[in-house]
């Protein structure tokens, strides 16, 4: 009788710099939709040059915590660069591009 055991695959969960697990671009952008349809104060990090593209709300604000955003939207001509302390508050409903500006990740939230 055989009673070698071959060990399954399984892929190792993969952690951020702070040693927290890392989750998925998917999971990350299923969290903001979410936080961005119930305007819940769910607190977001991106880096410098790490891009998310959402659907944002008439109203609805981005609230900066630390570091620096750039932000665009479907139907404004202007881009805006929101600073720690910042918050800009969409004048139209449309796509959103959130790109990290700062040498240090961007902390940010939505606000209603």
């Amino acid at each position: 009788m055989d009673t070698h055991l071959t060990p399954a695959l399984v892929s190792a969960p993969s952690f951020d710099r702070t040693g927290r697990p890392a989750i998925t671009k998917a999971r990350a952008t299923a969290r903001l939709q979410t936080s961005a349809a119930t305007g819940a104060g769910d607190v977001f990090e991106l880096a410098r040059g790490e891009v998310i593209a959402l659907a944002g709300r008439r109203g609805q604000s981005v609230e900066v915590l630390s570091g620096r955003l750039w932000l665009t939207q479907t139907g404004d001509t202007g881009d805006h660069f929101v600073a720690a302390g910042e918050q800009h508050t969409l004048g139209a409903g449309g796509r959103l591009v959130i790109e990290g500006d700062s040498p240090a990740p961007a902390q940010w939230r939505w606000r209603r």
